[in-house]
């Protein structure tokens, strides 16, 4: 038997909070991918879902990604060793919907999403044209992303499952918000 790293850890935390809240009815997963890199020992796990309320539009969707490199797993075994600043996984939150955003609608989502985040996150938001997806039936495809700008440990595991609740509140606002401007 060997002890798990953070990674292992944060990943069960979070699988199972999404999954605990599709139990609830509120949202539905719609989409999971567990990676582990043989070149280079890197490993992702992402998660997607969809509001309930919303899935007869199936259009937004919004997740969570946590990376780990060989670096993270390194310096987290190797602690007594190495520089620990290197253990943790960085996360990501990420948001899509089919649709192109004028320039300043972008500027209202951008500050919608900096409302939720907060003005620290490092926050993008890109629109591109779609190419056999998922999302076919449109043209555009428009993703937000949510960046921390730091590693995050399991001393914040608490932080990221409080996190799925920012992202539900995100998807709901964001709803509203392309109600209004399209």
């Amino acid at each position: 038997m060997f002890d798990p790293t953070a990674y292992e850890n944060m990943k069960v935390v979070i699988e199972g909070a999404f999954y605990d809240r599709d139990l609830e009815g509120e949202i539905a997963v719609t989409g999971r991918q567990d990676i582990m890199n043989l070149a280079d020992l890197s490993r992702k796990f992402s998660i997607e879902m969809e509001l309930k309320e919303h899935m007869q539009i199936r259009t937004l969707k919004g997740g969570m990604v946590i990376e780990a490199s060989l670096e993270n797993l390194g310096s987290e075994l190797l602690h007594p060793i190495l520089n620990e600043s290197q253990a943790g996984c960085s996360v990501r939150i990420f948001i899509s919907f089919p649709y192109q955003l004028m320039q300043q609608e972008v500027g209202g989502l951008m500050a919608l999403l900096s409302g939720i985040w907060g003005k620290d996150r490092l926050i993008e938001i890109t629109s591109s044209k779609v190419t056999g997806s998922h999302f076919e039936s449109h043209e555009f495809l428009t993703n937000a992303s949510i960046s921390f700008g730091r590693l995050v440990g399991e001393d914040q595991l608490d932080d990221l499952v409080d996190m799925i609740d920012y992202l539900i509140s995100s998807l709901e606002k964001i709803h509203s918000f392309l109600a209004v401007s399209l």
